[in-house]
């Protein structure tokens, strides 16, 4: 009988030797060489927890026993097509699922109360996903890639939501966000080209960076009135998205947020909104009509770069600054400036506005930067104001049909090829004495000798 005991002890002893254990080890050591602890089926389990899946079945039901999925455990599983996962699951790690580009349904258990960041990017044949009901957030990049993704429901009680959530969803073509997000976070839904349709919260104040970058097929968006903030870049080549209504409590409109929106004709800019950023409306094509409610005090670099259909605009007489290559290209026709508070006119501000016949800048006008006016091709008239004290280089350059300019006392230096490629110029106006014309700093070029062997400088005196 003692034999008998001491031989199955023995036999319990070798099992115990043979069959792979985590018990002793931490995660960290497990991770080194997983495989060394999975079972039968390949699955490496720790204190409840999934750590590694080192099988190759394409179909996987996991044990009842898992609490927790560990961080990257079916992290590029390619040949992994369908699973089954637990009602006893409570957590999925980070990239628990990323690059797993063979699946193509998932259901989370209902008692999941937390997804790791990116646990499902990279999942290019994903179509559908059935979310728990018990998750309050959204991490960053978790659901980033998902290629094939077409619809989704997002749980009623999320109030966060990370970074690039849906990135790069080319499928995703409608969705609904829960009224207690605030805040609709970067690269959202960058690059979601097939995006027709969102219903965004009612209560929602920002919409970070790039949200909705690269959404090719948006043609309309409802901005809550709750929102006062939008980021950079937020619709840029937004190329279908026509005339978005901006709420009237709005005070932060970002940089380059509606670049190469095509198909925007009108846009009114609500009063609290002081400043137009770098590209804000740049390379809006088919831009005809901007309406400023409020008091504008700059206008940044190419804010309005390419918006060859705006034929006239109406500035704020508030406004102070108008920054480089801010119209260039425009198709403005006239523009009235001459009340505004202008102090300052960057580089090719109005450069190569080709269909502009008449400006009048503003008395409180202290700088013009180079080029300012350069290929206006039917300006006719320039008046330039009392105050200004350097003639910039190629100021109206290529300005073809231009007869008639006015050069205040004021001008202390100039630059080249001021008048340069002006065969309609015969004579400049300058509004002091011959002696003090003669006291410019001029640049060697300020002339060429074709320019100045046309044009007559008539002086005061």
């Amino acid at each position: 009988m003692m034999r008998k005991n001491f031989s199955l002890i023995l036999i319990l002893i070798l099992l115990l030797l043979i069959l792979p254990s985590c018990g002793k080890q931490s995660i960290a050591d497990i991770l080194k060489t997983p495989e060394k602890y999975a079972n039968r089926n390949g699955f490496v389990i720790f204190e409840g927890q999934l750590i590694k899946y080192c099988g190759s079945e394409s179909s996987i039901k996991l044990p009842d026993e898992i609490f927790i999925i560990y961080d990257g455990a079916f992290d590029g599983c390619d040949f992994l097509k369908d699973i089954t996962l637990p009602d006893t699951l409570t957590s999925i790690g980070s990239e628990a699922f990323s690059d797993c580009t063979s699946l193509k349904n998932v259901t989370v258990p209902s008692r999941v109360t937390s997804l790791g960041t990116r646990t499902f990017s990279g999942c290019t044949l994903l179509e559908t996903i059935t979310l728990s009901d018990a998750l309050t957030a959204l991490p960053y990049g978790l659901f980033m890639n998902c290629k094939s993704l077409k619809k989704i429901d997002i749980p009623q009680n999320v109030t966060y939501m990370g970074d690039s959530v849906f990135n790069n969803c080319k499928s995703l073509e409608k969705i609904s966000l829960p009224n207690k997000i605030t805040e609709l976070p970067a690269y959202t839904f960058a690059g979601c080209t097939s995006l027709k349709e969102v219903h965004l919260p009612e209560n929602l104040t920002a919409v970070k960076d790039y949200a909705f970058d690269n959404n090719s097929s948006l043609e309309k968006i409802s901005l809550p009135e709750s929102v006062n903030y939008i980021g950079t870049g937020v619709f840029s080549y937004c190329g279908k998205l026509k005339n978005p209504i901006l709420p009237a409590h709005l005070v932060h409109l970002g940089e380059s947020v509606f670049f190469g929106c095509e198909s925007i004709t009108e846009i009114v800019i609500p009063k609290s909104v002081d400043s137009l950023r770098k590209e804000a409306f740049s390379m809006c094509t088919a831009l005809e009509n901007v309406v400023f409610e409020g008091d504008l005090i700059t206008i940044e670099q190419r804010a309005f770069y390419n918006c060859r259909n705006i034929s006239h605009i109406d500035l704020p007489v508030s406004l102070t600054q108008i920054g480089a290559s801010a119209f260039e290209s425009c198709g403005i026709s006239e523009i009235n400036i001459r009340d505004a508070a202008i102090v300052s006119i960057d580089k090719n501000a109005f450069k190569d506005c080709v269909k502009l016949e008449k400006i009048e800048l503003p008395t409180a006008l202290t700088t013009i930067g180079q080029y300012a006016f350069t290929g206006c091709m039917l300006l006719k008239s320039l008046e330039i104001p009392e105050g200004i004290s350097l003639l910039p280089s190629g100021l109206v350059m290529g300005c073809s049909s231009l007869e008639h300019i006015n050069i205040p006392v004021s001008v202390v230096k100039a630059g080249s090829y001021v008048f340069e490629e002006t065969p309609h110029l015969t004579a400049v106006n300058y509004n002091g004495t011959l002696k003090e014309y003669e006291k410019i700093e001029k640049d060697e070029n300020y002339m060429s000798e074709e320019a100045a062997a046309r044009i007559t400088v008539l002086t005061a005196a």
